[in-house]
């Protein structure tokens, strides 16, 4: 049996041929190569994966700061609003000489979503 480098080229029927050529994967280490590729978009993926959870991660606290904030401001804003409310609400209701309590108990009724 012939050698390996014997197979790398020859002559069949007068016409030269090159083995590389008719199998491209067989001499070259194409298989290799491919599997090289393989690896380095696995690898480029997880790093692309980790980049991703990395700034979500930081997205997340930033947002977690912002609605912090948020809700910082809406209770300044909320005591106004619910001091607008119950006096608008005791003006609507003030002739039916309700206890304080009762009016709380109204405005809690409005707010929740039970009715």
């Amino acid at each position: 049996m012939a050698g390996l480098s014997s197979l790398r080229g020859g002559v069949v029927c007068g016409r030269f041929f090159s083995l590389s050529r008719v199998f491209p994967g067989l001499l070259g280490g194409g298989a290799r190569r491919g599997y090289v590729d393989d690896l380095t978009d696995k690898l480029g993926k997880r790093e692309a994966a980790e980049e991703r959870m990395y700034f979500n991660k930081e997205d997340e606290k930033l947002l977690r700061g912002l609605l912090g904030k948020m809700k910082a401001q809406a209770e300044t804003t909320d005591r106004s609003h619910q001091e607008k409310e119950r006096s608008a609400l005791i003006d609507i209701v003030g002739g039916y000489n309700m206890t304080p309590k009762d009016v709380e108990r109204l405005l809690d009724w409005r707010h929740s979503s039970e009715y």
